[in-house]
């Protein structure tokens, strides 16, 4: 009888395509997880360079404020200068007199 035979086959073709749908699963999964590795990588740098630049901008933060109370303190120190200036005392009540003749 020829149907055991039949059967046969069809579950050696069900099991050879199933085998090859596994192999084809293991290759699917290896390319996600090196992807997922590589993104995991460039995730890391950038977070890196992210954090450098943070410490940077920082550093620059803090030169700036300096130099901005350098900034005020000069001008403070000219608005002090015109203030005597602009409020000098005026000379008006001073009067020549004329010499007389000896």
């Amino acid at each position: 009888m020829p149907i055991p035979f039949i059967v046969a086959g069809i579950a050696a073709l069900a099991g050879a395509a199933g085998a090859a749908s596994a192999v084809k699963g293991v290759s699917k999964m290896r390319d996600a997880n090196n992807l997922v590795e590589s993104a995991n990588r460039r995730h890391k740098r950038n977070i890196r360079r992210l954090e450098e630049s943070n410490k940077e901008a920082d550093r620059d933060m803090d030169e700036l404020g300096t130099l901005e109370l350098q900034i005020l303190k000069s001008f403070e120190d000219f608005a002090s200068v015109f203030e005597k200036i602009k409020n000098k005392p005026t000379l008006c009540c001073v009067r020549k007199r004329k010499r007389q003749a000896s």
